[in-house]
This record gives structure tokens, C-alpha cells and sequence, in this order.
């Protein structure tokens, strides 16, 4: 709907997924600004393959899946 309303004078095409997806992110941001969390770090090194392994594990995770929350909700 805002892409046909509010962007389309600007030759922008904007779907709801991409709305959405932008909020995610700002809000996501602005939610560990707000509770003083947010920093830029390095990882521990010691972490690093637990870390890998648990994003492997959750691409693995999302691609086996027929869908989402988010997207089963529309």
C-alpha cells in the first residue's frame, strides 16, 4: 500500500516485505541503544566456531522450513 501512495511519485517501488524488514532492523537497533547494550565488539576467538556452527545450524534451519511466522501472518 505506502509504495503506491507515498513513493510511487518518486518512481520507488516499496512491497510490505521490504517495509517490514526495515523495521526489523531499526527497531532492532534502536532497542539495544535504548537498553544502553549496544557496542561494537570483537569475538572472543575461543567463540568463533561455536559461532559458526550456530549460524550454519540456523541457515540450515530457515532453508529447510516451508515458511516463517512473519510470513504465514499475511
Amino acid at each position: 500500500y505506502w509504495g503506491g501512495v507515498v513513493f510511487a511519485a518518486h518512481g520507488v517501488t516499496v512491497s510490505l516485505d521490504m517495509v517490514m524488514l526495515v523495521a526489523l532492523v531499526v527497531g532492532a537497533f534502536l532497542a539495544s541503544l535504548w537498553s544502553s547494550e549496544f557496542r561494537i565488539r570483537k569475538p572472543v576467538r575461543k567463540r568463533l566456531p561455536t559461532i559458526v556452527i550456530g549460524g550454519l545450524l540456523m541457515g540450515f534451519g530457515a532453508r529447510m522450513t516451508p515458511g516463517c511466522n512473519i510470513s504465514n501472518a499475511f
